[in-house]
């Protein structure tokens, strides 16, 4: 069975936190002439939305997140601080985001901007 690792911003009990997820890729993708691609169902969407920021922009406000989300980064490069952690997220990176509630988290644009796609989820 194949795997695929992400990473998962949180609330826990008023704390934003990171944590490693693994997705089992349990199902499969038909794609037919070719070979079925290994896939796991992410969940139902909401919205998609393209955003682009640069260095400017006030992430650095402890924030939560409007909306249970995945961001993919598509250019640039993104620091998200959770309490003490910081982590930096790059082009190809998937962040689940879950913190819509408590201290939230704090998100710095880096390397001249950045172009994320953000999947809002039921």
């Amino acid at each position: 069975m194949r795997t695929h690792t992400i990473t998962r911003l949180f609330d826990d009990g008023g704390r934003p936190r990171f944590e490693d997820v693994e997705l089992t890729l349990d199902q499969e993708l038909l794609v037919p002439p070719a070979e079925p691609l290994p896939m796991a169902v992410l969940g139902q969407t909401t919205a998609a939305l393209l955003v682009k920021a640069d260095e400017v922009w006030g992430g650095d406000v402890p924030h939560p997140a409007p909306a249970r989300q995945l961001l993919i980064l598509l250019d640039g490069g993104v620091d998200i601080t959770a309490g003490e952690e910081t982590k930096r997220f790059g082009p190809g990176d998937l962040l689940l985001v879950e913190d819509t509630t408590g201290a939230g988290h704090v998100t710095r644009i880096v390397e001249g901007g950045g172009v994320g796609v953000f999947v809002q989820l039921a």
